[in-house]
């Protein structure tokens, strides 16, 4: 193939992941990957330096990428992050509307409401 499909060929891989595991995509729950990246992005980085490899949140498409140059690095980096989200569970979501906004803050419910309707 040509240097197009070439440079394509690796833009997929590096996207949707590849067959020899250097780069892994994890679906996860939305509301988990901040557990999984940490204040300020503590345990991301304690993962990338612990199993050299690199991690990516694709948070729109709730996906996690792992990659490295080294399979076996970036399998057992998977298996970190799979281990550490069998202890999360997500128990609520709550949705609040202007009113608790407007309590929990000095802005009116009126200015909330008219923000909302501006850029919701």
């Amino acid at each position: 193939p040509g240097p197009v499909a070439t440079a394509r060929d690796r833009l997929v891989k590096y996207l949707d992941g590849d067959d020899n595991g250097t780069v892994v995509l994890m679906e996860v729950d939305p509301d988990t990957i901040g557990t999984i990246i940490g204040k300020k992005g503590a345990n991301a980085k304690r993962l990338q330096s612990a199993h050299d490899v690199k991690i990516d949140t694709l948070t729109s498409r709730a996906k996690i990428r792992i990659y490295g140059t080294d399979a076996a690095k970036v399998a057992a980096a998977k298996a970190e992050i799979s281990k550490s989200l069998e202890k999360v569970e997500v128990t609520s979501v709550v949705t609040i509307g202007p009113e608790q906004i407007a309590a929990a803050s000095l802005v009116t419910a009126a200015a909330v409401a008219d923000i909302g309707l501006q850029y919701g």
